[in-house]
């Protein structure tokens, strides 16, 4: 059903959601556009559910408002869940922190019908805090989801993945993308700092077909609190995005392969078997081998047991798109 469905996924929000509720109250949506926001209570230990539903009844909106518990701790378990019950095609998963734009709800349906062919699409983030921002953050600003990822709107499946930070996407494809084959990353589990979803289901598009896109009017401001402008914070930030690496290089490298000529990737793949029989040959260790035995896997499918599950399912995803039944 045409109409946007605004995801808000909550682990003990109560402290955050006023402001984000009030800025969607403010949203100037069409009376001809069907819209609703849901709030996901996932396994949170404080009054998020009643607060939501204060915040929300001190506002006057034509949108539709619902709280739905997901029991499994975990920011992709909760946006599953979130998918589920969205009434609308296109939906929009909104932080318990981001603080959207006006026009957002508009121009979010404006973007996805207009191009049918954009699995995702991102904006500007816009950080904000209670004081000064540290020296160090314009550095590792990508890392907090603020940005602007292009200097004007247009395709950027270049990037080959996007934050989940007020991305917009397809009820559709949110579903096709997991049907057969679960995800092999997790977001932020509680206080976990586990990380990758988000850029597993944008690349997991890309194999599917789809491209990635930017509109400059999808505009939000990220409200980051001081605690989390420290720099243990952001160590252990960029610690959970290093270890979801590993498994993100294997859906490059399959991008890489799906978007390459036949003749690159006979070249890429002659110099990884000849890589792998000089490794043999000099009995070099066996990670240094089983890289190159991960690369041939992924450019032939010829298997070895040193090609690790991730690996596999990887594989399996791309065939199911790339040679469908």
């Amino acid at each position: 059903m045409n109409g946007v469905s605004v995801i808000i996924c909550c682990y003990n929000s109560a402290s955050r959601l006023a402001n984000t509720l009030q800025h969607l109250a403010l949203q100037e949506v069409p009376v001809d556009l069907p819209w609703e926001v849901i709030i996901v209570n996932n396994a949170s230990t404080d009054d998020t559910a009643a607060v939501a539903l204060r915040e929300w009844n001190r506002h006057s909106t034509r949108a539709t408002f619902q709280v739905v518990d997901e029991p499994v701790s975990g920011l992709s378990s909760a946006r599953s869940r979130g998918v589920a019950v969205a009434r609308f095609e296109y939906f929009i998963f909104c932080d318990d922190d981001n603080w959207l734009a006006s026009n957002f709800v508009q121009c979010a349906f404006d973007t996805m019908t207009r191009h049918p062919q954009v699995g995702a699409a991102c904006g500007t983030g816009v950080p904000a805090t209670e004081g000064e921002l540290p020296v160090w953050f314009e550095k590792y600003q990508g890392g907090y989801a603020v940005g602007r990822p292009a200097e004007q709107s247009g395709d950027v499946s270049h990037l080959r993945a996007l934050t989940g930070a007020a991305l917009v996407s397809r009820k559709t494809l949110f579903e096709k993308a997991y049907a057969i084959h679960p995800a092999l990353l997790t977001d932020r589990k509680g206080s976990a700092m586990t990380s990758g979803g988000d850029s597993e289901y944008t690349m997991r598009l890309l194999l599917m077909g789809y491209s990635l896109y930017f509109d400059d009017r999808l505009s939000f401001t990220h409200f980051i609190p001081s605690f989390r402008l420290t720099e243990t914070y952001r160590d252990q930030l960029f610690k959970g995005f290093r270890s979801a690496a590993p498994v993100l290089e294997l859906y490059l490298f399959q991008i890489t392969v799906k978007f390459n000529s036949t003749i690159d990737n006979l070249i890429l793949l002659a110099k990884s078997m000849l890589r792998l029989v000089i490794l043999t040959f000099m009995n070099v260790g066996r990670w240094s081998r089983e890289r190159e035995l991960t690369w041939i896997f992924q450019l032939t499918g010829w298997y070895s047991n040193l090609v690790s599950e991730e690996c596999r399912g990887v594989r399996k995803f791309y065939k199911q798109f790339r040679y469908p039944a």
